[in-house]
């Protein structure tokens, strides 16, 4: 999958007095799912499809999600390998991972850090020298979900109406004890099955034990609403929400 330098913060690289130029790169696969029953490991490769050198940290952090918002913790439960690398024009780097933690009942959730920073000196060979903007170095997020046996989401779902009576909100949660990638989401009017809700995101996550709120702009007036999204494993959910 290539990504642009434009997940964290754009970035803008420039050699000696030459013009800034974005890095490109491609990291495949963008999540680690590692199942406890096989292995407690995982890795992506990182490829740098620009004409510019680079220097990344990576680093762990414990992830969980409450109220719809992230929190990261310092956590020694994952080791990353390597800590620190140079990735030059056309290169590829391995990222591993190793899981010190066995999970119990409920999957295991973190994030690894991939940053760029300044290289110090001497990291470069010579006639490499890079200038960077400190605000604009590239920082990657990828989750990392370690999922016992037996794990599995929960679904539920309920419309909500606002108390003014103008608007709808689709509301999606998960009770069971593995996160949930819903995607290809889409939302119709009963009144009229053609007629599409706009600005529903494609896909999101569902964060085991949280909820996902999904405005329906629009739709207020409307006393039933339909949905379909697509599983992990390709199926196709279809539902109908009435409403008083």
């Amino acid at each position: 999958m290539r990504r642009r330098g434009v997940l964290g913060t754009a970035l803008a690289l420039g050699l000696g007095a030459a013009l800034a130029q974005p890095l490109n790169f491609s990291i495949a696969p963008t999540s680690f799912q590692i199942e406890s029953s096989k292995t407690l490991s995982g890795q992506t490769r990182f490829t740098n499809v620009s004409t510019q050198p680079a220097v990344f940290t990576v680093s762990a952090v414990g992830w969980v999600r409450v109220g719809g918002e992230d929190r990261l913790t310092p956590t020694r439960d994952v080791l990353v390998s390597p800590s620190r690398f140079v990735l030059q024009p056309g290169s590829s780097q391995v990222i591993r991972v190793a899981v010190q933690r066995r999970p119990g009942a409920d999957e295991l959730t973190y994030r690894v850090i991939v940053r760029q920073v300044l290289p110090e000196k001497g990291e470069l060979p010579p006639g490499q020298e890079v200038s960077a903007r400190l605000d604009s170095l590239l920082e990657l997020s990828l989750p990392v979900y370690v999922v016992p046996p037996g794990a599995a989401p929960r679904i539920g779902y309920r419309v909500v109406r606002s108390p003014d009576g103008k608007d709808l909100t689709l509301v999606l949660s998960n009770t069971g004890n593995r996160s949930f990638v819903l995607r290809g989401l889409e939302v119709t009017a009963g009144s009229d099955p053609a007629r599409k809700a706009a600005g529903v995101p494609p896909s999101f996550l569902i964060f085991r034990g949280n909820e996902y709120r999904v405005p329906l702009g629009g739709f207020g007036a409307e006393k039933r609403v339909n949905f379909s999204f697509q599983t992990p494993e390709g199926r196709t959910v279809r539902e109908t929400a009435e409403l008083p």
